[in-house]
């Protein structure tokens, strides 16, 4: 009898809670340690050092041989190559110079010559 009373005084299960359906993305976060390592290394080099303008990939990009992936400022080169030109261009210029100083040394010696061989005036005055 005392289970029956006890089942009598019981109460009545809840009503279930219905919540409408609607799609999502399910998330599930595992985390571990572990080391990770490229499939295999590649050395990436530059032929000339410098800042670089652009970079063309991000990091875990996949790239491919002869792919550009950076653009080194060329402003600094170009700065050198103008210095370089500027400096060749005062070179030359001396060098036409000494030439012409060459040719007139060389015009002043046949003349000199000339008249030491007419006799038209001594050596010692050269």
């Amino acid at each position: 009898m005392g289970y029956a009373v006890h089942l009598w005084r019981r109460e009545a299960p809840a009503d279930p809670v219905l919540v409408p359906v609607e799609r999502a993305d399910l998330v599930e976060l595992i985390t571990a340690q572990g080391k990770l390592e490229p499939k295999e290394y590649v050395d990436v080099g530059a032929q000339v050092s410098g800042q670089l303008r652009d970079l063309h990939v991000e990091i875990g990009d996949r790239v491919r041989r002869g792919q550009l992936i950076a653009e080194i400022d060329p402003r600094i080169y170009a700065a050198r190559v103008e210095a370089d030109r500027a400096r060749l261009a005062s070179l030359e210029a001396q060098l036409a110079e000494q030439q012409a100083q060459i040719v007139y040394a060389r015009q002043v010696r046949d003349r000199n010559r000339q008249l030491i061989s007419k006799n038209a005036v001594s050596r010692e005055a050269l």
